[in-house]
């Protein structure tokens, strides 16, 4: 198992794929139990334990009785849409004609990523503010001269407030989305 782990790796590599996450964890969930396996008893063999499971579950999802029954279904949808064509293809023939053929695109997902995009970098920009406020008023706290209030320079009072205030409206921003 640990050979054809490398040997997958190497082939990953060189041909610059990458593996579907799933399918990586299942991996990894092996290579551990063959470990485990080789530590407990060292005769033992993942593989010839795994092959009559793997051949079961071949078997049921690509036997032949299986295969035929979705090769049967997929070629009724086939004639289906064969016998439909000469119809659907005059209607848009003369929809197009006509200045009547419309195109519907829904962007649903597209919208709720922009969204989502969009109060991201809100976020972003106001954590940003408040660490420039952060640091401009500790900048100000150490110039002298200027107003002051209890001591302590007006400005940088004003610049933690802000980022204060900035800070309290991303951290409730942030546990309102529940993210």
């Amino acid at each position: 198992m640990g050979a054809m782990l490398a040997d997958m790796t190497t082939l990953l590599r060189e041909h610059r794929l990458a593996l579907p996450p799933d399918l990586a964890l299942v991996l990894k969930a092996c290579v551990t139990l063959e470990t485990y396996g080789r530590e407990l008893d060292p005769q033992f063999d993942m593989v010839g334990e795994a092959a009559p499971f793997l051949e079961s579950a071949t078997l049921e999802r690509f036997g032949p009785s299986r295969l035929a029954r979705r090769g049967w279904r997929a070629s009724r949808i086939l004639l289906d849409t064969l016998a439909d064509l000469p119809r659907d293809l005059r209607e848009l023939v003369r929809s197009a004609r006509s200045g009547r053929l419309q195109m519907h695109v829904d962007l649903t997902s597209l919208y709720r990523f922009g969204q989502q995009l969009d109060g991201a970098a809100n976020r972003l920009a106001i954590g940003i503010v408040t660490a420039a406020f952060i640091v401009g008023s500790a900048i100000v706290m150490t110039v002298e001269g200027g107003p002051t209030l209890l001591g302590l320079p007006l400005f940088g009072l004003l610049g933690f407030l802000g980022a204060a205030v900035a800070g309290c409206w991303l951290l409730i921003s942030i546990l309102r989305s529940g993210r």
